[in-house]
């Protein structure tokens, strides 16, 4: 989830923060809900509560393995709410729900990324208990002089294959080279024949906004 949010903000053009927040509907869950939250800084943090009142289901929490295991506990497919937050500073807050679409967060987020934004989106997320890492490929618009291109000249070197390729290749990454292999190498062992520029990075980093006040109230 602190991946997610932390690659979902560097798709919407704010000074602010962008939260994922699951709710469990389903009663015999564990999890009763969970937050990741990411700003345009870099600045994460995340919450969780879950039932764990038995040594049962503390012995359970124990024997998940990989975060698909949480995310079930969400429900079944069509049980469960996502919900991504958008709070720009000093600005109206938005609030999108996401369906449960699919069994993985991954493919939830793709899928409200594409009906709430009509933005086709590729999202790959893994974690091994103790790294978390992640993708996000979208297809963004053409811009009106691309568009006067094509228009006024078929032949006008726009690359109307370019998604195919890419989505192709971005789901052949494995998840194990997504929580070890530095980001240079992921991006040149999946895009080397394609010309990649990537975004100066955004060093990542714990930070709280909790406050006395809040925590009293």
């Amino acid at each position: 989830m602190l991946t997610a949010a932390s690659l979902l903000i560097g798709t919407v053009k704010i000074d602010g923060r962008l939260s994922i927040q699951l709710q469990s509907s389903d009663s015999d869950s564990l999890l009763n809900w969970a937050m990741a939250e990411c700003d345009q800084n870099g600045i994460i943090r995340a919450l969780a509560s879950w039932k764990a009142d038995t040594d049962e289901q503390v012995q359970a929490w124990e024997n998940m393995t990989c975060a698909n295991e949480a995310f079930a506990e969400l429900g079944a497919m069509g049980q469960g709410v996502l919900f991504i937050n958008i709070q720009p500073d000093g600005g109206e807050a938005y609030q999108g729900i996401v369906e449960r679409s699919h069994d993985n967060l991954a493919d939830c987020l793709a899928h409200y990324q594409k009906q709430s934004a009509q933005i086709p989106t590729l999202i790959n997320l893994a974690s091994d208990g103790l790294q978390a890492g992640g993708i996000l490929v979208q297809m963004l618009p053409r811009t009106a002089e691309e568009t006067y291109e094509v228009q006024q000249n078929e032949d006008a070197g726009i690359d109307d294959d370019l998604w195919t390729r890419l989505s192709v290749l971005t789901r052949t990454v494995k998840a194990e080279e997504l929580t070890t292999l530095d980001t240079n190498e992921i991006l040149y062992r999946l895009y080397n024949e394609e010309n990649v520029v990537a975004p100066n990075p955004v060093e990542l980093a714990f930070g709280c906004t909790c406050s006395r006040k809040k925590s009293e109230m």
